[in-house]
């Protein structure tokens, strides 16, 4: 069966939850999941960033570990809040991604968080697609797409539709030093760079989703 990968943005579970928007995603993966298998990873968003901040304010002794703990849990409440979303076609995973094959064997759609101190989920995303043979991952961030720069910080920022992931990491590279980390880090870019898959980055809007697990053109592509 042929599986595609999705990266589903912490920031569409941020409290209040926008219902509407949830909803319209996850029937596009359930439309989507007649025709492939669909794994989704899913991020922390505020949920994550709260529950970290808070348990390094109590800490008598900062242990960046419990903390990446912390945000590995936040993350899968997220991924069962989406697998409510979806209903029972959908497969709530809580481990790692080498019993990925052996789910998505029997599942259509296999939903999961985190699972490792280090990792962040868009490693993660990657590293399940490697072991999917997944051709392609699509990114659901709030940026919507690649662009020439920091669209946060400058209204006039250009969407780039097509690009390779050498010149992606160039252009985040710039946006690091100034501390900014936004779309991938550094060992999300090297899981893609050397398995080869190909990256759409939309917004997380339904119509977009689902047009990008239709494999229409839709944001940004990124290339090996």
């Amino acid at each position: 069966m042929r599986v595609k990968v999705v990266k589903l943005t912490g920031h569409i579970f941020n409290r209040p939850i926008d219902l509407p928007r949830l909803r319209g995603i996850a029937s596009a993966i359930r439309e989507a999941s007649r025709s492939q298998g669909i794994c989704v990873v899913v991020g922390g968003g505020s949920l994550a960033r709260d529950c970290i901040s808070e348990a390094a304010r109590v800490a008598e002794r900062r242990s960046e570990y419990i903390l990446d703990q912390i945000g590995i849990l936040a993350t899968r409440i997220n991924a069962a809040t989406l697998k409510l979303a979806i209903g029972d076609e959908a497969y709530l995973h809580l481990g790692g991604v080498d019993e990925l094959p052996a789910i998505m064997s029997v599942h259509r759609i296999c939903v999961m968080g985190g699972f490792a101190p280090g990792f962040s989920t868009n490693a993660v995303s990657a590293l399940a697609a490697e072991a999917l043979g997944a051709g392609e991952l699509v990114n659901v961030t709030r940026a919507g797409g690649v662009y020439d720069r920091d669209p946060e910080r400058h209204s006039d920022a250009r969407l780039i539709r097509r690009i390779s992931v050498d010149e992606l990491a160039a252009i985040l590279s710039e946006w690091e030093r100034a501390g900014h980390y936004p779309l991938f880090d550094r060992a999300s870019l090297a899981i893609i760079k050397r398995a080869g898959i190909r990256v759409r980055v939309v917004p997380p809007e339904p119509e977009a989703v689902k047009m990008a697990l239709e494999g229409r053109d839709v944001g940004s592509l990124v290339t090996p």
